[in-house]
């Protein structure tokens, strides 16, 4: 792994946040910057890395040994779709990971315990013998100035206390309006009246409750599509070993089919959780619907050159999606795609990601803020 190339994508992560590393189209022009002409084979790599989707895919896993069977994968798929050499590949998936993953740091080792020194007792100071004249002298002038500052600083307290001190209250004379005089204390013996209810107001203030939070109502298909996937989710967390996984990739496949829904969806209700245009300004979106469940569309022209999700810079779509943001609920209409391994086509490279996270492409038609 190129130390160069991790202190300049280090760089540029500490600056710009994390979020760059799944934005090529912002990520090169910073390694023109930094990295001038060097490292560009490396460069190249690993925006195509970036391309690909692979900072989503790594930042799913956790454990190392998933990580490494995660890059193995990408880097397979990015050498056949993009044509970058293998080796160029697993570089750039390291250097990911290294930006990913850092080490933590290293406690630093306890610092030895000495045991206290001994404290000698003070000698005692003698006075010196036979002072010289010079000697004398000195001490002499060194009261003197001492005097000297001690009287300036008795003459600047003098005069700041002139300039500073309280104004006197004129007295009270006759024909002039005399202060109101406060309430009497009650003395000790005495008991202080209590102070005088409030007359009742004639209208009393009712605070209602606020109202229940709106939830928008989901279509049945999207309830029932949304519940095989967490149920599978769920069990795919608790397989053993590959076998396992496999099948229950297989049985997700069949219960899907089960619910014939067929491959337009209408009125589906989430969120959008990415929101961007590619290279050439085509607008891509994610939006989620569950924990376990999100649609897409692709986010490259590579990846889309025969889906056609891409939303046009022209189309009414990208109109509405002109005035949307992240984070922010809307209803959508669109058509997914048939696939044979989870009978619609999901873009995940890893088993991993397709049953725990799963991304189902959609060309859609319709999107509505909510």
């Amino acid at each position: 792994m190129n130390t160069n190339m991790l202190n300049i994508v280090n760089r540029i992560v500490a600056e710009q946040g994390e979020g760059i590393l799944t934005d090529a189209k912002r990520l090169f022009p910073y390694f023109s910057d930094y990295a001038k002409n060097e490292n560009k084979e490396e460069r190249v790599a690993f925006g195509r890395c970036i391309e690909m989707g692979a900072y989503q895919e790594l930042k799913k896993t956790r454990a190392p040994d998933e990580r490494q069977r995660v890059k193995a994968t990408l880097a397979t798929q990015m050498n056949a779709k993009t044509g970058v050499a293998r080796p160029r590949c697993v570089d750039a998936l390291d250097l990911l990971e290294a930006v990913l993953f850092k080490p933590a740091r290293q406690p630093s080792p306890p610092q030895p315990q000495y045991p206290p020194q001994q404290v000698y007792p003070p000698q005692p100071q003698y006075p010196p013998q036979g002072t010289s004249p010079a000697v004398k002298k000195t001490k002499t002038k060194k009261r003197v100035w001492v005097g000297i500052a001690a009287a300036v600083v008795v003459v600047v307290l003098v005069v700041n206390y002139c300039f500073n001190r309280p104004s006197v209250q004129p007295e009270y004379t006759p024909g002039t309006v005399s202060p109101q005089p406060s309430a009497a204390a009650p003395s000790s013996g005495e008991t202080a009246p209590a102070p005088a209810p409030s007359a009742p107001s004639s209208e009393e203030t009712v605070i209602a409750p606020p109202p229940p939070a709106q939830v928008e109502p989901r279509p049945g298909s999207q309830i029932l599509f949304d519940n095989v996937i967490l149920q599978y989710a769920q069990e795919f967390d608790r397989a053993q070993n590959e076998l396992q996984e496999s099948v229950l990739r297989k049985n997700r496949k069949n219960a899907i089919a089960a619910l014939n829904m067929g491959t337009y969806i209408e009125d589906w209700v989430g969120t959008i959780d990415d929101l961007g245009t590619n290279t050439e300004g085509k607008a891509y979106i994610k939006i989620r619907l569950s924990r376990n469940l999100n649609v897409k569309t692709w986010n490259n022209a590579l990846s889309d050159m025969f889906s056609n999700t891409l939303i046009e810079m022209d189309s009414k779509l990208y109109q509405v999606l002109y005035n949307l943001k992240k984070g922010q609920r809307v209803k959508f209409s669109g058509s997914l795609f048939r696939s044979d391994d989870d009978f619609y086509k999901e873009t995940s490279m890893t088993i991993w990601g397709a049953m725990t996270d799963s991304d189902f492409l959609l060309r859609f038609t319709d999107i509505e803020p909510l």
